[in-house]
């Protein structure tokens, strides 16, 4: 949080984007009554193995996504990026419709893409805008004309 992701170095954010989330064991229950009967809801750590994108905060006591925080995109909701998350009874439903959101799926495809080679760059050299063959091909043939 203090040193945001996007002032980070290209080395460092493929350091971050290898070493993944923080997935400790953090301790959240909370208590519900329902139907005349009291139920403990707590996080499970298998949330980690099904959600990839899932970290955790011991500090906050609170589920983070982690893809969300590093990117930080408008229209994310503030729970998952800010607060956290630690409401067990509705856990479920809030982890799908933020992997639906617009801003979740879009910051899984910066996140996959990140360190791989730039499409239009490599496209750009291919036609001569940086140097490539082809325009040191043209180059040459205009000269000769």
């Amino acid at each position: 949080m203090d040193y945001p992701f996007k002032r980070r170095t290209m080395v460092e954010k493929l350091n971050v984007k290898e070493l993944g989330p923080d997935q400790p064991e953090v301790k959240i229950s909370q208590q519900d009554k329902e139907k005349g009967k009291l139920y403990t809801r707590g996080f499970s750590r298998n949330w980690y193995t099904r959600k990839a994108w899932l970290a955790g905060c011991n500090h906050a006591n609170a589920l983070f996504c982690f893809l969300c925080l590093l990117f930080k995109t408008t229209g994310t909701d503030k729970a998952w990026i800010v607060s956290g998350v630690t409401d067990m009874k509705h856990f479920s439903e809030k982890v799908k419709k933020h992997e639906s959101s617009r801003a979740h799926m879009d910051n899984t495809v910066k996140l996959a893409m990140l360190g791989r080679a730039n499409i239009a760059m490599q496209l750009d050299e291919g036609n001569g805008r940086n140097g490539g063959r082809l325009a040191r091909e043209n180059n040459s043939s205009w000269v000769q004309r």
